[in-house]
């Protein structure tokens, strides 16, 4: 019985330490997030599932971070350096087109700023 009791208690023990390190992985603040929509039409909108988000340096196409976007369009960058970079959304193997606040205003590129102090939030990128 006293070895049953032993056990018990150490199981419980390392159940609770699983617990509590997966609790904190799952609760990180990303360094970087937002959410990626393909222009359908004028007015039309879609969420941009699957697609890749390219954190790169600004003076170069070297990619320096990558993830991607979930069925709903949102990504997020975790571990990031702070400091400047620029990000270009992917499709099907080609860079999109990103809108820059009206129709017609595109550009390959969108550029951030990562202090490290706090998760940046990117603007809602529109791609067509």
């Amino acid at each position: 019985m006293r070895y049953i009791k032993k056990h018990y208690f150490l199981l419980l023990f390392v159940l609770s330490l699983i617990v509590s390190i997966n609790g904190e992985a799952s609760g990180r603040t990303p360094a970087l997030y937002g959410y990626v929509r393909l222009a359908t039409s004028p007015q039309g909108y879609v969420p941009l599932g699957d697609a890749v988000v390219e954190l790169l340096s600004p003076d170069s196409d070297k990619i320096i971070y990558k993830t991607y976007t979930d069925s709903r369009g949102n990504y997020a960058f975790y571990g990031v350096s702070p400091g400047e970079y620029d990000i270009r959304i992917v499709f099907g193997g080609k860079p999109m087109e990103q809108l820059t606040g009206q129709i017609g205003n595109f550009r390959k590129r969108l550029r951030v700023t990562i202090s490290g102090q706090k998760a940046v939030k990117v603007p809602e990128i529109t791609v067509k």
